[in-house]
């Protein structure tokens, strides 16, 4: 949590009377666990002592100048919010006007106080410095407090050195008038802070007291950079497209390594889809077909029966090209390719372990594939790590229904009955339209599952020119879906020589007006969010205005397990 000290009624609270022994400061109803409350309480009287503080309380520093009054600070962690009192009393040892505030701050650091007060003053004259203190840290926070005895005195806030003012509770019994402030400012550097000027009008100041000292910031956590693996990219992406038996196989021949380097020329950013069935000397081939008739010329025969020594002259009936085996299609496979394995035997599933890992088909870039009715490549896959991706036709529905909750991606046929699309979509689980042979089959993809209440995640295609866009050559940064946004929404050109930035500023300035760039991004976000954060009384930051902006956009849960960056390529990518 970042340090804030939120603003106004629930946060802050003011006490005072005119003449007695005590004080009975209102605890914020705001209150939180996690929470810092300070108490800030001064007594007129000269000569008075503090009884005792409230139990929990602890003394940041009391006023100790000549001739001052009793003015202390404390502070208390709130661990158990809900089992604070409405409020706390402090007493003192003789009658006279009190002043009383607590307000909460958030995000402090274990310690609370950064660097303590080395002396208070008791000035005269209208212009004193309150003295600074030495900061410990770079992100501490300098806070100064006031006090003073002027029925007529008008206290200004000191803008002009960049504080902010907590409180100024004025207290008035008929016979005078006392007065407790507390301003602060977030410092960007360590070292000296420098006193804080004041200027008072309106009369002259009276038994004043005025001292500073800095709080400790909670460290700022800054996690690690964990790279995204080829496969959490590639789902980013949206649509996705795997090219089903590599895509060209109406020119080349299924799973021909023509056919994988015509699917890279095209666009590299699409899946790979690769069936296998092993030889008897262990060789993984891909083919759809136990057999080679259908597809490679020759005899047909069981791959499974042979060796591949048997087959490897082989070609196929389309193209003339030869037949492939796993390993030698993975070889022309750039890094970042994302690869869908259908072990279509179902069967030597610890020799295909074996094999992936051999070849680095890891979780991180692998996909495994099965059939709706069949579970059996589904255990092994769980208990390796990996995705699985079901594929349905339209009569599988009902018989597999129970199946269709076991993958992270369902596959459903394109031109499926809209009642069993509806199903699919149901599920939650992203889906893919599969077998597409024409953008004509896309859009009677995306109408059924928008129809259904859902969108469509990805697309199987088995005719990639038809469907797939040309020269995606890689995937987009977050940083060109920025620039395309913003571009797009404030009508400037892609090669404009202004950054994203100003892109960015210059069309929330024409949305909002004037001000300052992350004032405008609050606005923006602000919109989506409702009453979200004020219900639970948390002030968002910007980034958790954008996060929650984005999962509503996104139509994502609350609690979503996405980053920050993952919203913004999510949105970036499907938002125009």
């Amino acid at each position: 949590m970042t340090f804030s000290i939120p603003a106004g009624a629930g946060n802050v609270t003011s006490a005072g009377n005119g003449n007695t022994t005590y004080v009975v400061v209102p605890v914020p109803a705001n209150k939180a666990d996690g929470d810092c409350f300070i108490a800030v309480v001064y007594h007129q009287l000269s000569g008075a002592t503090l009884t005792g503080p409230p139990a929990g309380w602890t003394e940041i520093y009391h006023a100790v100048g000549t001739g001052t009054r009793p003015h202390y600070v404390f502070y208390k962690k709130i661990t158990n919010a809900a089992a604070e009192p409405a409020s706390y009393t402090w007493t003192f040892s003789g009658l006279g006007r009190n002043c009383g505030n607590i307000f909460r701050v958030l995000g402090l650091g274990d310690a609370v106080v950064d660097a303590y007060p080395t002396v208070d003053t008791f000035p005269a004259g209208n212009a004193p410095s309150i003295a600074g203190v030495t900061a410990v840290a770079a992100n501490a926070i300098h806070v100064g407090c006031i006090v003073t005895n002027n029925s007529t005195l008008i206290y200004p806030v000191p803008d002009s050195v960049g504080f902010t003012t907590v409180f100024n509770n004025q207290v008035n019994n008929g016979s005078g008038t006392s007065i407790s402030n507390l301003i602060y400012k977030e410092l960007s550097a360590a070292g000296p802070t420098g006193n804080i000027p004041l200027t008072w009008s309106g009369g002259t100041a009276t038994n004043s007291g005025i001292w500073s000292f800095t709080l400790q910031a909670a460290a700022v956590v800054v996690p690690p950079v964990v790279e995204k693996t080829p496969l959490e990219k590639w789902a980013l992406r949206i649509p996705a497209y795997t090219a089903h038996r590599n895509g060209f196989y109406a020119t080349h021949g299924e799973f021909t390594i023509k056919g994988y380097q015509a699917l890279l020329a095209w666009n590299p950013a699409v899946a790979w889809n690769i069936d296998v069935f092993k030889t008897l000397d262990g060789v993984w081939v891909a083919s759809h077909d136990a057999t080679t008739g259908r597809v490679l010329s020759g005899t047909s025969v069981d791959i499974r029966t042979v060796n591949w020594a048997d087959i490897s002259s082989k070609t196929t009936l389309v193209g003339g090209n030869p037949v492939a085996t796993l390993d030698q299609i993975v070889a022309i496979a750039p890094y970042g390719t994302i690869f869908y394995i259908d072990n279509k035997g179902n069967s030597n599933q610890t020799e295909l372990l074996a094999k992936l890992q051999a070849l680095n088909l890891t979780p991180a870039n692998t996909v495994i594939k099965n059939f709706a009715g069949s579970n059996a490549n589904n255990t092994w896959a769980r208990a390796n790590n990996y995705q699985i991706w079901m594929y349905f036709f339209d009569g599988d529905v009902a018989t597999y229904l129970a199946n269709l909750l076991a993958p992270d991606w369902v596959g459903f046929d394109y031109n499926g009955t809209q009642p069993n699309w509806n199903t699919v979509i149901a599920t939650g689980r992203p889906s893919f339209a599969h077998i597409l042979p024409s953008l004509a089959a896309k859009t009677t993809a995306d109408t059924k599952a928008q129809t259904a209440g859902g969108s469509n995640f990805g697309y199987m295609v088995s005719n990639v020119e038809a469907v797939v866009p040309k020269g995606a050559t890689t995937i987009p940064t977050l940083a060109e879906l920025k620039r395309k946004y913003w571009c797009n929404h404030g009508s400037v050109a892609l090669d404009s020589k202004l950054s994203t930035t100003d892109i960015e500023w210059q069309t929330l300035q024409g949305w909002y007006g004037a001000g300052d760039l992350n004032y405008l991004r609050r606005q923006l976000w602000s919109a989506y969010v409702g009453s979200f954060f004020s219900d639970q009384g948390i002030v968002p930051t910007l980034g958790d205005l954008k996060s929650r902006a984005m999962r509503v956009e996104l139509a994502l849960a609350a609690n979503s397990n996405h980053t920050l960056n993952d919203l913004e390529y999510m949105y970036y990518t499907v938002t125009p």
